[in-house]
């Protein structure tokens, strides 16, 4: 039964046993059954939800506004609340509300007049007071309805007062309605107390059943009256008899309510546009994400076109260069090689250039862009310049890069990757003839000597050198690639034995790297 009755109020569990009784968009159970059984045609009626907070510092509660505005049916939501929370029975409100677990409730809602018993309206509320002073502490819920009603409105109030007092210092929570003006100003006074209203919309002369925190309500008798129709002349005269500051309190309360309407809705649709501009803003950040993503493939992509564009050049420097030592050095052929080469050069550096218009260095937003290897393109200290990653200490937080021809042992914070290993290029340059010297005089400064056996590139090696020597050159270079290495160890072996070479060494990364060795002469 408590399943299918929390399913049909669509209820929650509370939070219970805390300091403070707090009630977010909490519907009348009684009312969610009533309505939900009319026959409306369709037209279901809805519940105002109800908000309220009271915590064990300001546990009593005064609630002040109009007739037929809601304050009993408020009553009723938090006393039921408080018994289906003792029952184990979900309730219709938001699943942050909060409850104390109350040990009693004592309620005094209605008119127990008896004329069987000789009771009066005001004889039948005393009886039920005297019991509540009497049980009443920090584990009980008070419920009053109409506190200070049937009797002297003077004489009302005070008593009303005093029982609100004393439920205070018991530290009994409490709620209570009312219309005495002066009990509005004591829960406005009061520390452990605190004013609400039942809002009422002046325009329309309805009430909304929506309750206002921290303000004290008026009964709108004089709005309420005018709507019923009752005569103007009687109204007016009313309001001369209420006196003329009485009137004007009346109607300043009124108008706060009016401005605390407006301010509220004001605040919800500030709410409202901050939400959208909150939603707007993710939109905002999800598209510029987007397009750094996209940024980032299209500069990936223009990186790869350009490596492909140096690997054709390679291939046809490399095409060229076997066709000249096939036609062994015959005009013709190496003529139209050389052009065919130069045409080549042409359109692999306009394609170049137009990659390199939209390529830039970018940092690399991986979640490994931290993470260098040896060979990887690095910036420092966020400069253009780009070097080469050549060592890494696993045990140290220092990289050796390479910059042309410097070396430097930097951190590894200062650095930013911006590449991979670089596809090694090859420059082959043509030597032209230096105005007065003839053909013969000239000496090739560059060797290549790449799929040859180790014998015959030694052999070549050694003519090379014995050719520069007179030529007054002191800079080679010989292109023997990477391979297995023998090729290099034997050239290396051989260079060591000649007395005409004062040394020789590895070219830049960037002219070879150790698939070119630079020979120096004496």
């Amino acid at each position: 039964a408590k399943a299918l009755v929390a399913n049909r109020l669509e209820a929650a569990v509370p939070s219970c046993g805390g300091a403070s009784l707090m009630i977010k968009a909490g519907r009348n159970p009684a009312l969610v059954l009533r309505y939900s059984s009319e026959e409306t045609d369709g037209e279901g009626r809805s519940v105002v939800p109800l908000d309220l907070h009271l915590a064990d510092d300001r546990h009593v509660l005064l609630i002040t506004g109009p007739n037929a505005g809601g304050k009993t049916v408020a009553l009723g939501t938090i006393g039921l609340f408080a018994l289906m929370m003792a029952h184990g029975i979900p309730i219709p409100a938001d699943e942050t509300t909060e409850l104390p677990i109350f040990r009693s409730l004592l309620v005094d809602i209605g008119d127990e007049q008896s004329i069987e018993n000789d009771l009066s309206t005001f004889s039948a509320h005393m009886l039920v007071a005297r019991e509540i002073v009497e049980k009443a502490d920090e584990h009980t819920l008070v419920l009053i309805d109409e506190a200070g009603t049937g009797t002297d409105p003077e004489e009302g109030a005070a008593l009303a007062q005093s029982l609100l007092e004393h439920l205070g210092a018991a530290g009994a929570w409490t709620v209570a309605t009312t219309h005495h003006g002066r009990l509005k100003a004591f829960a406005h006074e009061a520390e452990f107390a605190r004013n609400a209203a039942m809002e009422f919309d002046r325009k329309t002369l309805a009430p909304t059943y929506r309750l206002q925190l921290d303000v004290p309500g008026s009964s709108y008798a004089f709005d309420i009256s005018r709507r019923m129709g009752l005569q103007e002349s009687v109204l007016e005269r009313a309001r001369e008899l209420t006196g003329a500051g009485k009137a004007h309190l009346e109607d300043l309360i009124a108008e706060h309510e009016q401005r605390l309407t407006e301010l509220t809705n004001l605040r919800d649709k500030a709410r409202e546009d901050l939400a959208d501009v909150e939603r707007q803003r993710r939109a905002y950040g999800s598209a510029m994400a987007e397009l750094k993503q996209n940024r980032a493939r299209l500069k990936a992509d223009a990186l790869r076109q350009a490596e492909e564009i140096l690997r054709s050049a390679n291939a046809e420097v490399e095409r060229t260069i076997r066709e000249i030592k096939e036609a062994r050095a015959e005009r013709e052929p190496t003529r139209k090689a050389r052009a065919r080469l130069e045409s080549a050069q042409r359109d692999i550096s306009e394609q170049y250039r137009a990659v390199e218009e939209e390529l830039e260095p970018a940092e690399d937003t991986s979640p490994d862009a931290a993470i260098l290897e040896v060979g990887d393109r690095v910036v420092l200290d966020d400069g253009s310049t780009v070097a080469q990653v050549a060592e890494i200490d696993p045990d140290d937080d220092e990289v050796v890069i390479i910059s042309g021809s410097l070396h430097m042992r930097v951190a590894r914070s200062r650095l930013k990757r911006v590449g991979g290993r670089a596809e090694q290029r090859v420059d082959v340059r043509q030597v032209g003839l230096s105005p007065g010297k003839t053909a013969s005089e000239q000496v090739r400064q560059r060797l290549d000597v790449r799929g040859k056996r180790v014998d015959e590139a030694v052999s070549e090696v050694s003519s090379f050198i014995d050719r520069a020597l007179p030529s007054s050159l002191n800079r080679l270079e010989i292109l023997h690639g990477k391979g297995t290495g023998a090729l290099r160890t034997a050239i290396h072996d051989y260079l060591a034995e000649r007395s005409d070479v004062v040394g020789f060494e590895e070219a830049d990364w960037e002219q070879g790297g150790a698939g070119v060795t630079i020979v120096h002469l004496a």
